[in-house]
């Protein structure tokens, strides 16, 4: 760095000889910028790779921009992402594939590899299998129609919420609350299961606890039931 100084040397006043008068001027200095630097960014020579881009040089952190942006002879190291064909289309890589590394994704690829079979987008991990009956492994887990999310032993197939651990094909019911939690399809107001609600939630039978009651029931006189 080179500095340029600008100095005036002190000026002695001789007033006979009995008196000397000393006067200094200011010393002043100016910065000039480093030698060759023609972008400004203070770096020059082997210390700037790219003298025309201020944001080049040996301090800079690398990005992901296909640029050398510290100088250390190596394009976009360490910061680049995988991205793999998603064929498809369904927004999943080809687990089979082989990665591309980047800084944005190029046109059909994505930044994953979780799809079993990428010609398919019936196939990827966020498929439902939720027919017993089907041989295929839609969400790409390893097993067949038998994701459990709830974790209650029946899979989505056969559990008619499968967000619930407490429903479930032949779970214990309880009756007015609004859950079919036994899975049986049934009203969860039809406690005798007679195919009338209770009157108590907006139903027609006076007597949810006998089957034998219900509007249009055959009635026999003189027993005292309605």
């Amino acid at each position: 760095m080179r500095r340029i100084f600008q100095a005036i040397l002190p000026t002695v006043t001789l007033a006979g000889c009995s008196s000397i008068g000393v006067g200094y001027d200011k010393i002043t200095s100016e910065v000039v910028g480093v030698e060759g630097d023609q972008d400004g960014d203070g770096y020059s020579g082997a210390d700037d790779c790219d003298d025309n881009n201020p944001a080049v040089n040996g301090a800079s952190v690398e990005i992901c921009d296909g640029i050398d942006n510290n100088c250390d002879g190596q394009i976009d190291e360490y910061v680049t992402v995988s991205f793999w064909p998603d064929a498809d289309e369904d927004g999943f890589g080809d687990m089979d594939a082989a990665a591309t590394e980047g800084c944005e994704a190029p046109d059909g690829m994505v930044s994953n590899s979780d799809d079993c079979d990428d010609t398919d987008a019936a196939f990827n991990p966020a498929a439902v299998e939720d027919d017993c009956t089907d041989p295929n492994d839609y969400n790409c887990d390893g097993s067949v129609a038998y994701t459990d999310e709830d974790g209650d032993g029946f899979p989505a197939c056969e559990d008619c919420d499968d967000t619930e651990p407490s429903t479930y094909p032949g779970a214990d019911d309880t009756w007015y609350d609004g859950i079919d939690a036994d899975c049986a399809g049934n009203s969860d107001y039809d406690a005798d299961t007679d195919g009338y609600d209770s009157d108590a939630y907006g139903g027609d039978d006076c007597n949810d606890t006998d089957s034998s009651v219900h509007p249009g029931a055959a009635d026999t006189w003189y027993d005292g039931v309605d």
